[in-house]
């Protein structure tokens, strides 16, 4: 299935969960099918943005594959030794044929060495593949997460409170090391460190660091 038809599949699914919480609006007892109906559209939800996501995730992959061997290529291309590059011979000693003026006969390949750009013609050249750059360390910590993630961190670490997810997340973008970031937490949200949900966030944020 393609993405387009994907994302019509989830915008499908968030509409009806829409109308099916719009029309308990005036009610005030809900009917147990109401939940499950809504349990199930938010895993329909849910497992569409996961299908989503990993069909980029691997796109991604594939794209990058190509880069490195691109990079590859150009490399072993580079290595070679002068010797070893075939260079067009004389022109004396070119077939010729005696009613035109010019080269007509087949001339042995020429293998031409690329030049690889130093860091700064390749940060500046959009069109040279991302991967020859200097990796950049992770600037926004929320692109460590998934949607599953968001979801889990939100209702567990900050009680349901999304502007003291997002406070929390853009202070420890601001900061400059792992060691630096679990001061915080510690100093500000003391966070149980044996909690599986705390571990799970806190690798999410070494990311940053690599």
């Amino acid at each position: 299935m393609a993405n387009n038809d994907k994302i019509k599949q989830v915008i499908s699914h968030i509409q009806s969960l829409a109308d099916m919480t719009l029309g308990m609006k005036d009610a005030e007892l809900y009917p147990v099918s109401f939940f499950s109906g809504a349990f199930d559209l938010l895993q329909k939800i849910k497992s569409g943005f996961h299908a989503l996501e990993a069909e980029q995730v691997e796109m991604f992959a594939s794209q990058m594959k190509k880069h490195q061997d691109l990079i590859v290529s150009i490399h072993r291309q580079m290595r070679k030794k002068p010797e070893d590059v075939s260079m067009p011979p004389p022109p004396d000693e070119i077939e010729t044929n005696n009613t035109d003026v010019g080269y007509e006969k087949n001339i042995s390949s020429v293998t031409i060495p690329v030049i690889i750009p130093d860091k700064k013609t390749a940060e500046n050249d959009v069109s040279y593949p991302p991967n020859i750059i200097e990796k950049k360390r992770l600037a926004d910590l929320r692109k460590a997460f998934n949607l599953n993630d968001r979801f889990r961190f939100l209702r567990e670490l900050f009680g349901g409170k999304q502007e003291l997810m997002n406070k929390t997340i853009t202070e420890l973008n601001s900061l400059q090391s792992m060691e630096e970031s679990l001061t915080y937490l510690d100093e500000r949200l003391h966070w149980d460190m044996s909690d599986s949900t705390v571990n799970d966030f806190i690798k999410k944020l070494e990311i940053r660091y690599r």
